[in-house]
């Protein structure tokens, strides 16, 4: 299958993510990109995505988007979070009280004597 992105990683480059690798100190989309990038780098294992994927537990279409990052705008790039389309919705308490259900109000002590198993 021809990739439309080959990742060419250099020296350094692969030192920075192995050892990103071995900290664990970073975020963990990072720690989880870093080991896809050093297997499908074509200076070193040029394992194929769909390998890639089985070995990492994912599918395929995970390590394309990956690969294309770094192609258009390297390491960085790749291993940063992709954008969201759109913000995040944001549910505040009137939106939450349209949208639960209503429940009896309850005093702590009465809900507690409700949930207190029998014979105490």
């Amino acid at each position: 299958m021809n990739k439309r992105y080959i990742v060419r990683l250099r020296d350094e480059e692969r030192e920075t993510l192995r050892k990103l690798i071995s900290t664990g100190e970073a975020p963990a989309y990072q720690i989880q990109h870093a080991p896809i990038l050093l297997k499908v780098d074509a200076d070193g294992p040029n394992w194929t995505d769909e390998a890639v994927a089985e070995a990492f537990g994912g599918p395929p279409n995970t390590v394309a988007p990956i690969r294309r990052r770094f192609g258009e705008g390297g390491l960085e790039a790749a291993l940063a979070c992709r954008k969201r389309r759109y913000p995040p919705r944001r549910v505040d308490g009137e939106v939450e009280a349209d949208h639960c259900p209503s429940m009896p109000c309850a005093t702590g002590r009465a809900l507690a004597l409700d949930l207190a198993p029998a014979g105490r």
